[in-house]
């Protein structure tokens, strides 16, 4: 791919998330929990694609693109989803003394969108797809 089509698809990728957030900046915790156990099904949907993918490009058989990418996105998933309710709720903050008989939280919202490119530490483009999959629902929880 052309460096040119490269930066066309990272900001066609940018302003789609973008428009996600400001369409519905604030998703419930049951939507973002449905958005992720629809991506699970999906991965599994397409297994053998994904597997026939990464042999084509890396060699990988069948087994190893289970242990190494696929397993490790649906654990990724798995954790999300069980933690997502905890993660949402406000959490309880000393007060200011001036505040004196209040109670103050902090709740963890979404300012906007991010892009941000990781290409070092992930072992194949796979991982890094499933990231811009991902981060925005991390993204939109913080």
């Amino acid at each position: 791919m052309v460096d040119n089509e490269k930066n066309v698809n990272a900001i066609w990728a940018f302003e789609h998330l973008r428009t996600s957030y400001y369409g519905n900046p604030f998703p419930s915790v049951s939507n973002r929990i449905e958005g992720l156990k629809r991506l699970r099904k999906s991965l599994l949907a397409h297994r053998e694609q994904i597997q026939n993918a990464l042999f084509q490009d890396f060699r990988k058989p069948p087994f190893e693109s289970d242990a190494s990418e696929l397993l490790v996105c649906l654990m990724e998933i798995k954790s999300m989803i069980k933690h997502l309710n905890r993660w949402s709720e406000k959490q309880a903050v000393s007060s200011n003394i001036t505040l004196i008989g209040t109670r103050s939280y902090t709740i963890l919202e979404p300012k906007g969108v991010v892009l941000i490119f990781l290409l070092g530490i992930f072992r194949s483009i796979y991982h890094l797809f499933l990231l811009f999959l991902l981060l925005p629902l991390e993204i939109k929880l913080f």
